[in-house]
C-alpha cells in the first residue's frame, strides 16, 4: 500500500496541474482507499477476520488523481496519529510481545495466500490432550457397604416418619369432624330458637285476637242495652255476656 501511494504521488508531481477535474466530477467516485488504509493498519484487532481486498490498478486514470491526492493526504494524517498512538502505548506498556501467534496454545495458525493488500490465515483447532481429559473426569465416590444395623436404623426411621404422617392425617380429620359437629349443633340450636320464638309470637297474637273479639262483643251488648232491648240469660260459653235475640243486629 505504501509503495502504491508513493508511485501515485510521483505521478501527481510529474502530471500537469491543468489536467485536474472539477470538484463536482471528483465527488462522483467515493474514496475507497482510505477504508483500505484503515483496515490494513497495525492496530487491527487480533480476532478480527481481514477480508481480501483488490489491489488498485497500476496506472490509474488521470481523472482519479485528485481522489488519490486527497486519499494520500488523509493517509499521511492518519499515519501521524497512529505513530503518536503507538508511542503512547509503548510508554504505557513497555513489554512488547515478540511472538503474537504463540499466545494461542490450542490454535494452529497458518498464513496462506499472501498479498500486498492483506493476508489471510487458516485456523486449525488442536485436539484435546489426554492429560486434560483425565483432569476433567470426575468419578463418583465408592459406595460404602451397609451393615444390618444401618438397615435396621433406616427402617425404624421410615416407620417413625410413617407414624408421624398418619398421626398428622388423623389429627386433621378429627379437627374437621369437630368443626362439622360444631356447625351442626349451632344450626340445630338456631332452628330450635327460631321455632320457639315463632310459637311464642303466634300464641301472643292469638291471645290478642281473642281479647279484641271479647271486647268488641261486650261493647256491642252495651250499646244494645242502651237502646232498650230486653236482656237475655247469659250464654253458657261466655257467661259474662247475655244471649242476643233473633232480631239482634249482631245476628243480621
Amino acid at each position: 500500500m505504501e509503495t502504491w501511494t508513493q508511485t501515485s504521488l510521483q505521478d501527481l508531481s510529474a502530471a500537469d496541474s491543468t489536467e485536474l477535474i472539477t470538484d463536482h466530477q471528483a465527488h462522483r467516485q467515493p474514496p475507497s482507499l482510505l477504508t483500505q488504509c484503515l483496515t490494513s493498519s497495525p492496530f487491527t484487532p487480533r480476532n478480527s477476520t481481514q477480508l481480501p481486498t483488490h489491489s488498485p490498478p497500476d496506472n490509474p486514470p488521470r481523472h482519479h488523481r485528485a481522489d488519490m491526492a486527497k486519499t494520500a493526504i488523509a493517509y499521511k494524517e492518519k499515519m501521524k496519529e497512529i505513530s503518536v498512538l503507538s508511542l503512547i502505548c509503548s510508554c504505557l506498556y513497555p513489554e512488547s510481545r515478540k511472538n503474537i501467534m504463540g499466545d494461542f496454545e490450542d490454535l494452529d495458525i497458518k498464513p496462506i495466500n499472501k498479498r500486498a493488500s492483506g493476508q489471510a490465515f487458516e485456523v486449525i483447532l488442536k485436539p484435546t490432550s489426554p492429560v486434560s481429559d483425565g483432569g476433567h473426569c470426575v468419578t463418583s465416590p465408592p459406595k460404602r457397604d451397609l451393615s444390618l444395623e444401618d438397615i435396621q436404623k433406616k427402617l425404624e426411621a421410615a416407620e417413625d416418619r410413617r407414624r408421624s404422617q398418619e398421626a398428622q392425617v388423623l389429627q386433621v380429620l378429627a379437627e374437621k369432624r369437630e368443626h362439622e359437629r360444631d356447625v351442626l349443633l349451632r344450626a340445630m340450636e338456631e332452628n330450635s330458637n327460631f321455632s320457639r320464638m315463632a310459637e311464642e309470637k303466634l300464641q301472643l297474637k292469638m291471645e290478642q285476637n281473642e281479647e279484641n273479639r271479647l271486647a268488641y262483643l261486650a261493647a256491642m251488648m252495651e250499646r244494645l242495652q242502651e237502646r232498650g232491648h230486653p236482656s237475655y240469660p247469659p250464654c253458657p260459653t261466655y257467661p259474662h255476656l247475655s244471649t242476643p235475640s233473633p232480631y239482634s243486629p249482631i245476628l243480621l
